[in-house]
């Protein structure tokens, strides 16, 4: 045994931080100087694939074609690699008289041009690391060798350690690539594809494929409310890729519930895939991994190999990890679609905003001896009520309006810009008020009495006669016009009148006149204005509007048009708007 020291050649072998292949090729470099044999190969035991493999050879470089077919199945027990792990012995066997009971030491003979072999298992704490088999010609060099036996057991004692630290870093090394390939799939499918929910689906087979080593990948989706189960389908073989999407009959689909109802892993026989035929694959079996639900659609993912390799329960809790990926990848994907519809409803919202704004009057009427105002402040992005101006070419008179649209929002706002349309279409063939009111009331009744919400717009028409100072109105139940009168300091309140547009073919006339003194001020509102609440849910009303009203006149109109709309404003306080608010007043100043 003294021959036997721990020089530099050992210790270059004893380095944990080495990988597997350099571990072997030094390890038998060191046989064949130290122990002058070169007929040795290292087997390695392989959890993952279920195996023992070549991995090594002493005397030459065996192609991956030959390490291929050099691997024996754990569930092989009567072969003597696993014999011999069994025993926990030293093994010797003639490969010669076994190749007719083992193909494999047929092809191993050949490969290796020797027939004797000794096998000396590997172990460290309990767990078997491999095999080392010395080769031999014939009886006489196995005698030979015998005589280093005592001392090549304490080599492999020195080197069992290495080799158990070795395989763990290995086995480390690979969950961490797995995890890693994880992690980068997880952001590939959350980067590239958020907005394309079939591109996830298919780019999942691909992400699981870089991520655990099968030949098939299936993601199965079954849709309850549509009755509908597909599958997502990657098959590799020989090198080729085919990925494609399938949809199963409602037999197939009936025969497959048990597929989608995995409350943990599970492995199957392909023999009870009712599939199998149609996705062309024939392997033992499938594992299904736990089912998980997204969207109102069910998932499940399917592995098949065509080896014998089982899959580690390192493997499965990856694809279970990959799972929970998926699922915030598809949530994500339906919560994008949704924001960005969203995004893109609130933009066209916008954009429809500010059409409408645009389609309210830009500057108010000049005419000598007058002053006009008005706003419309919506609830929401889009308002239902209108006012409007309509100067005259010669500016001798102008016809302006006030109106309320029935409900809020978007359909509100269409009616509000139909109307308008409408008005400056038909004002232009000098009509009275009254028939303008018919006009616009045949239009809305005849287009919405089919809806499926009604629309119906309350509206006063006035036009201002500047000789004689007189207003004309037409009332199309919109309620009253207050008419402060200067020589008094009293507010009048005048009715109008008249149907509200769009309930009946026909209305009635509603006309009336006004005269304008000096001083005098014209106020139009509508109901968002009266109907404003505070936190007690307490009404503004029209009294309080008066009041206003009055308090501002010493005020230029537009200033006394913000006023009042500040005072609705304190009176409400932090409750919401419900309605929109409109003002609208006009102030004889000369």
């Amino acid at each position: 045994m003294e021959s036997f020291v721990v020089n530099r050649d050992l210790l270059s072998i004893l380095d944990p931080d080495l990988t597997p292949e350099e571990f072997y090729t030094r390890c038998l470099i060191f046989i064949k100087g130290h122990f002058e044999h070169q007929n040795v190969a290292y087997i390695e035991c392989d959890p993952d694939q279920n195996s023992l493999k070549v991995k090594a050879y002493g005397n030459s470089t065996l192609n991956n074609s030959v390490y291929t077919k050099l691997a024996v199945s754990f569930s092989d027990s009567q072969h003597p690699y696993n014999l011999s792990f069994r025993i926990n012995h030293i093994l010797q066997i003639d490969g010669k008289e076994l190749s007719h009971q083992f193909k494999y030491f047929k092809v191993y003979s050949n490969v290796t041009k020797t027939k004797i072999h000794s096998l000396y298992p590997i172990h460290y704490k309990g767990t078997n690391l491999g095999l080392i088999s010395m080769d031999f010609n014939n009886r006489d060099e196995l005698l030979t060798f015998s005589e280093k036996e005592e001392e090549f057991k304490i080599f492999l004692e020195y080197v069992s350690h290495t080799v158990y630290s070795i395989l763990k870093n290995k086995i480390i090394h690979s969950k961490y690539e797995k995890y890693k390939n994880l992690h980068e799939s997880s952001l590939t499918l959350n980067k590239l594809y958020m907005d394309n929910t079939h591109e996830i689906l298919k780019m999942t087979l691909l992400a699981v494929s870089g991520i655990i080593d099968a030949n098939l990948y299936l993601l199965l989706i079954d849709n309850p409310r549509l009755e509908i189960m597909s599958i997502n389908k990657l098959y590799k073989h020989g090198g080729e890729l085919d990925l494609n999407q399938l949809v199963l009959s409602n037999q197939e689909r009936n025969d497959s519930f048990f597929l989608i109802d995995c409350k943990e892993a599970k492995i199957f026989s392909f023999r009870d895939i009712n599939f199998s035929n149609k996705i062309g694959f024939h392997g033992r079996e499938i594992i299904a991994l736990p089912t998980f639900e997204m969207q109102e659609s069910k998932y499940t993912f399917l592995l098949g190999r065509n080896s014998l390799k089982i899959f580690s329960k390192d493997e499965i809790n990856i694809i279970n990890a990959f799972s929970e990926v998926l699922k915030i990848t598809i949530d994500n994907s339906y919560l994008y679609h949704r924001m960005a519809n969203q995004e893109r409803l609130e933009k066209e919202v916008e954009i429809a905003s500010d059409i409408q704004m645009n389609l309210l009057p830009r500057e108010t009427p000049v005419i000598e001896g007058y002053e006009f105002g008005g706003f419309m402040i919506p609830a929401r992005e889009i308002g239902g009520d209108y006012y409007d101006f309509l100067p005259s070419p010669d500016k001798t008179n102008v016809t302006f309006a006030i109106g309320d649209v029935s409900g809020k929002g978007v359909p509100a706002g269409m009616v509000m810009a139909t109307a308008r349309t409408i008005i400056h279409s038909i004002i232009k063939r000098k009509l009275s008020l009254s028939e303008i009111l018919n006009d616009l009331n045949a239009y809305l009744y005849f287009n919405y009495k089919n809806s499926v919400i009604l629309r119906f717009m309350s509206l006063t028409l006035m036009k201002l006669e500047k000789k004689s100072n007189k207003i004309i109105f037409s009332g199309a139940g919109h309620g009253n016009i207050l008419v402060y009168r200067n020589k008094t300091g009293i507010v009048e309140e005048i009715p109008t009148g008249g149907m509200v547009l769009g309930i009946s073919p026909d209305i009635p006339d509603s006309p009336g006149e006004i005269y304008i003194e000096v001083g005098d001020t014209l106020l139009l509102y509508t109901d968002g204005v009266t109907e404003a609440t505070n936190s007690k849910l307490e009404a503004y009303e029209e009294e309080r509007l008066i009041e206003s009203f009055v308090r501002h006149q010493n005020c230029k109109t537009k200033e006394m048009l913000s006023k009042i709309y500040e005072d609705v404003k304190n009176f409400s306080s932090t409750a919401p708007q419900y309605d929109d608010i409109t003002l609208v007043a006009m102030k004889r100043i000369s």
